[in-house]
């Protein structure tokens, strides 16, 4: 037994001799090699390395700086250490009670360039589109739009390239964009005008050139541009349809803003409006076939402007239509959703007086448009009316727009260049704009040398989209009175979005219509009881609605709108075939404490109120009267 167990009593406290003098080895590292991070995120790692001392210490070091220690195998990298589109080099070293290194390790990752945040909707303004499949630089990301039409695509390196697909949609793309950071990105697909097969589609191309003048003699220099004339030639399977160029936005139908815009033409070219912009700026081409086929190209410039020398007592300070009784900002919900291309604009105006001045007054819900229009006093408005002295205030080149949708973080939504037909508008279609969401805005003037302080404009909450349900007479009935009653309801209360703590005056505001077109020519409409106008009626809330035919006088006008008569009766006609309709149907809230006001058209037969002068009803309902 002796013999036995002496050598087994010296090779065990040999096996504990070497084992304490074994060297700490890593035997796994949570983070690879080569792995890209999100910066907005802590970065948590974790590890193994065997053989380690008891009491000693991890030191945790980033590009060869010390960032913290632990006695734990596992450490949070806080994501202030992180910065987008960076290299980093993790270095983990392990130290003895004595202080001694006894081992180090290391590997290289990687933060993502920047997370784009992709919100695809089908028209300037119009709802999001679900379902989307996203392609980028060629590879299946395997994501898809969700039901806000927003997808976020982390990308690694710049620029990339995106190709959205839908059954049922045209094909859309973005080329050369560069993502730095965190971006919003609007995508516009569209429903397809012939073929709605995407996989059996193509793009359509263009070839872009950039010169410094419309000479067209020397090439423009994308790196030192004080003047760009672009020309577009577009070419493709399909013929093209529209072609659009900008600079600083993506440009889409005049109806919001300034942009040089071909149609049914394979060529464009003309000078890029670079007013308000200064340092590396982004110029969008973007090009559509008949199918509605769209890409999106996009370049970079770096705008050179010799610096003016405005004080910023010189500078113009934004005047505010509020300051004379008027709202800053209004948002229109639009039911029957508007495809936009270039329209002809039949904005309607606000009133401003100064006694002769006139200026008439998440995404949209699906079938509809949203936006928000934002309105402020222009320098030259401002001059006329002998509000500034122009001797000592210097005209800006642009005014810059900020939105925000707290009230805190800023943004800048756009500009409005002092060449804009519509100098004292900028129409917001971004489609984070919902119903329910509190957006603010401020804007400034922009100077070569720095803006102006920015003015704050107020906010505005979006209403909800309604329809108009008819209940009586009913589309068909027979043997009505001749002395019916019309009774209609909205099918959505368009307030009931609008948060509790928001104080607001809402209205609904109607007209009826009753068409004689059966066995006469004549429309009536109800008049005040003075005959001085239609009657319009009003609600504070979403209710149901009647009006007896005698309970108010009634209008003729003929077929051919001509002279207008008095409806000499208190009943119908018997035995005659009519049909009835709401002819308008709006709701509207004022926010007084946001200086701003709200509008959800659902029906507008030419009143005016639907910017684009017509927005019909769905059903006009028939009936006969009785003896």
């Amino acid at each position: 037994m002796r013999k036995v167990v002496l050598p087994s009593l010296v090779l065990l406290t040999l096996l504990l001799i070497f084992s304490s003098c074994a060297v700490p080895k890593l035997q796994s590292l949570s983070l690879e090699n080569g792995t890209y991070v999100d910066p907005r995120k802590d970065l948590d790692i974790s590890w193994n390395v065997a053989n380690v001392p008891d009491g000693s210490v991890f030191y945790i070091y980033l590009n060869n700086e010390e960032i913290g220690h632990t006695s734990e195998m596992s450490y949070s990298v806080p994501s202030s250490y992180l910065d987008w589109g960076k290299s980093y080099e993790l270095g983990l070293v392990v130290r003895g009670k004595d202080g001694k290194e006894l081992f180090n390790a290391s590997t290289t990752f990687y933060t993502y360039a920047g997370a784009l945040d992709l919100y695809v909707v089908d028209a300037n303004s119009g709802p999001a589109v679900e379902g989307a499949e996203i392609y980028l630089n060629g590879e299946d990301t395997e994501l898809e739009t969700g039901s806000d039409g927003e997808a976020e695509i982390m990308v690694k390196e710049n620029p990339v390239n995106i190709l959205l697909k839908k059954s049922g949609y045209a094909l859309s793309a973005v080329e050369n964009l560069e993502v730095s950071g965190e971006m919003n990105y609007k995508v516009l697909l569209r429903k397809a005008q012939m073929n709605p097969d995407p996989d059996s589609e193509e793009l359509p191309s263009a070839t872009v050139t950039f010169y410094t003048d419309d000479s067209k003699a020397s090439l423009a220099d994308l790196n030192d541009a004080t003047s760009l004339y672009v020309v577009v030639k577009a070419s493709g399977k399909r013929n093209i349809n529209i072609i659009y160029a900008s600079a600083g936005k993506i440009p889409g139908a005049g109806f919001f803003g300034k942009r040089l815009f071909g149609s049914a033409t394979n060529t464009l070219e003309g000078y890029l409006d670079l007013s308000g912009l200064s340092g590396r700026t982004d110029i969008h081409i973007v090009v559509y076939d008949t199918n509605d086929n769209r890409v999106d190209y996009v370049f970079y410039a770096n705008v050179e402007k010799a610096s003016a020398d405005t004080s910023e007592e010189e500078k113009y300070e934004v005047m505010k239509f509020s300051d004379f009784g008027y709202t800053n900002i209004d948002s229109y919900t639009r039911r029957r959703e508007i495809e936009f291309y270039s329209l002809p604009v039949n904005p309607k105006e606000k009133r401003f007086k100064f006694d002769r001045v006139k200026r008439k007054l998440e995404s949209a819900p699906k079938d509809s448009n949203l936006w928000v229009e934002v309105w402020f006093i222009d320098y030259d408005l401002a001059a006329y009316y002998g509000l500034i002295d122009p001797s000592s205030v210097e005209k800006p080149e642009a005014y810059v727009i900020y939105r925000s949708f707290d009230g805190r973080n800023w943004e800048k939504a756009g500009i409005v260049s002092d060449t804009d037909k519509y100098d004292v508008l900028f129409r917001d279609s971004d489609p984070r704009l919902a119903p329910g969401k509190k957006v603010y805005y401020k804007v400034a003037a922009y100077y070569p040398g720095g803006e102006s302080t920015p003015v704050d404009l107020g906010w505005v909450v979006p209403i909800d989209e309604f329809n108009v349900k008819l209940i009586s007479p009913e589309n068909g009935s027979t043997n009505v009175s001749r002395n019916p009653e019309f009774v209609w309801e909205p099918t959505n209360d368009a307030f009931s979005v609008i948060p509790e703590d928001v104080t607001y005056d809402g209205t609904y505001t109607y007209t009826l219509w009753i068409y004689d077109l059966v066995q006469s020519e004549n429309h009536l409409f109800p008049m005040t009881d003075d005959l001085s106008d239609q009657l319009f009626l009003t609600s504070n809330k979403s209710e149901k609605m009647s009006l007896k035919f005698s309970s108010v006088p009634w209008g003729i006008i003929p077929m051919d709108y001509g002279k207008i008569y008095l409806y000499p009766y208190d009943m119908l006609e018997a035995n005659k075939t009519y049909e009835w309709a709401v002819d308008l149907a709006y709701a509207y809230a004022e926010y007084p404490n946001g200086n701003s006001s709200a509008y959800s058209i659902a029906v507008d037969e030419g009143y005016q109120e639907d910017p684009f002068g017509k927005l019909e009803g769905d059903l006009h309902s028939t009936f006969t009267t009785g003896e």
